[in-house]
């Protein structure tokens, strides 16, 4: 019953999701071949009916690095399965990352203030193994969020700074909740997405953490990548024995942006719970 009560303290998530832009974000994104994979549903519209576009896709692992991309040709009203254990290429099996998809809705190969908001798109993690498959939140990301508002004036060499904000996540200054469940057998993954540069090696945040009957203890969070984290609750040093069902109270820190116009961070819970018998996906809510 503790997942229940952790998707039952979710509440009001203050995201805006489910819309089309001229990019998506998918925050993490992993395979260990076909049977254990990240797969991504990208649907095409545009408001003017035009005739079509490209998407073009990177993916960047943890520290934003860019590992690979591609491209895909889309028709209006067009729906597309992305594998990623299909898409990858070989070498990539186990390789945590994530994927940024943009519409290029005049097929010159660049993002220019000329795009359309042509994309959405859902994602899951399918694990055959276990008859299971959770979900994955995306993001929509807004032209304004590429490089400072400049655009991309080349989809195939996307890099570190492409997407430099993310409008629809958690900005400078808000509280995140970041929900945990560990008792009962119950494991839980932490996902922290930024759009810039707020982990590293030695990265440590103070934070308080509580149970579910508003105990409070602080602990330390370490977010050891640059912008993609995963954190295991149960490894968290200090966390009390009696501390199975929660939330951490993370404030979400500036990044190393010049023009202080934000940092966007996503962030989600996947609690993988023996009562359910599945993985149960909580989009971490944050204040304004």
């Amino acid at each position: 019953m503790a997942a229940v009560a952790a998707l039952g303290a979710a509440g009001v998530q203050a995201h805006e999701l489910g819309e089309f832009g001229e990019g998506m974000l998918v925050p993490r994104a992993y395979h260990n071949g076909t049977a254990d994979t990240t797969a991504v549903g990208l649907v095409w519209s545009c408001e003017d009916d035009l005739d079509g576009g490209t998407v073009y896709w990177t993916f960047f692992d943890v520290n934003s690095n860019h590992v690979t991309d591609g491209q895909i040709p889309m028709t209006q009203n067009d729906r597309y399965a992305f594998v990623w254990a299909n898409e990858s290429g070989v070498g990539l099996e186990g390789v945590e990352g994530y994927l940024v998809f943009v519409a290029d809705s005049d097929n010159d190969g660049a993002l220019t203030i000329d795009d359309q908001q042509c994309l959405m798109g859902e994602a899951f993690h399918v694990v055959s193994a276990e008859a299971d498959v959770a979900f994955v939140p995306t993001w929509q990301i807004l032209f304004n969020d590429f490089n400072a508002g400049a655009g991309v004036p080349d989809l195939t060499a996307m890099t570190a700074t492409t997407v430099s904000d993310l409008g629809t996540g958690a900005f400078d200054g808000a509280n995140t909740y970041l929900h945990y469940s560990i008792g009962g057998g119950d494991t839980t993954e932490i996902v922290v997405w930024s759009a810039e540069a707020i982990g590293g090696p030695g990265v440590v945040y103070t934070v308080n953490i509580y149970d579910d009957e508003q105990n409070r203890k602080s602990v330390n969070l370490v977010l050891p990548n640059e912008e993609l984290n995963v954190v295991d609750p149960r490894t968290i040093v200090g966390l009390p024995a009696s501390f199975l069902n929660g939330f951490i109270l993370w404030n979400v820190p500036a990044g190393p942006d010049p023009e202080g116009d934000g940092n966007g961070v996503a962030t989600y819970s996947v609690i993988h719970s023996p009562a359910f018998g599945a993985r149960q996906t909580i989009i971490n809510p944050h204040t304004d």
